[in-house]
């Protein structure tokens, strides 16, 4: 029986051991944003988006800021949590464990999450915890307080718009007209030396 009992621990102690490589290969860790990203405020950032699957918005008062974990999804695994350094403002940390509704994890998308502060601060820095291997995380976009100017249609011109072809009938119409008073001119003179002649005689 203690045979038997030193077996059955060996077996599975050498389970355990074969099994640690894939535990170790899926633990935590930590990364950080892509310094290109930062200091930024939302209202400053390049890409701004408001999404009603990603924080929503715009809201009154309020900034979102949209991180992503980029690559492929088996291999950059989900946002575990986020913490953004906003300096004298302080820092905000989320948990997709206490925050669930600030990501979008379980793939196959990329995974995402949101921090929402009030508006004009200015992010400085962020960490993640996440479950893959990803180097670095990227601020994807932000909703500011107002929201994403939209671009209007160019203005339109206020004169009376040019219609093709216009210009040609016009000189056409010109060209008739000088021609029309050249001859009456001629006509007018010849009349006008007839009578003389006339006189004279």
């Amino acid at each position: 029986m203690k045979r038997f009992g030193t077996r059955l621990a060996v077996l599975a102690a050498a389970g355990f051991l074969a099994l640690w490589p894939s535990t170790a290969a899926t633990a935590a860790m930590t990364i950080d944003i892509n310094p290109g990203n930062v200091p930024t405020t939302a209202a400053g950032f390049k890409n701004k988006k408001c999404d009603p699957n990603q924080g929503g918005g715009p809201i009154d008062g309020k900034d979102i800021w949209v991180f992503v974990l980029p690559g492929n999804h088996n291999t950059t695994g989900d946002f575990i949590s986020v913490t953004a350094d906003f300096g004298v403002n302080g820092s905000v940390t989320i948990t997709a464990a206490g925050d669930p509704d600030n990501f979008d994890n379980g793939g196959p998308s990329t995974s995402k999450a949101w921090i929402v502060t009030d508006a004009g601060w200015t992010m400085e820095g962020a960490t993640a915890e996440i479950s893959g291997t990803a180097d670095k995380f990227n601020l994807t976009h932000t909703c500011p307080e107002g929201g994403v100017p939209s671009t209007g249609p160019s203005a339109r011109p206020s004169g009376p718009a040019a219609t093709g072809g216009g210009g040609g009938s016009t000189n056409g119409g010109m060209a008739l007209g000088i021609g029309a008073l050249a001859v009456a001119g001629v006509s007018g003179l010849g009349l006008a030396l007839v009578r003389s002649r006339r006189r004279a005689a």
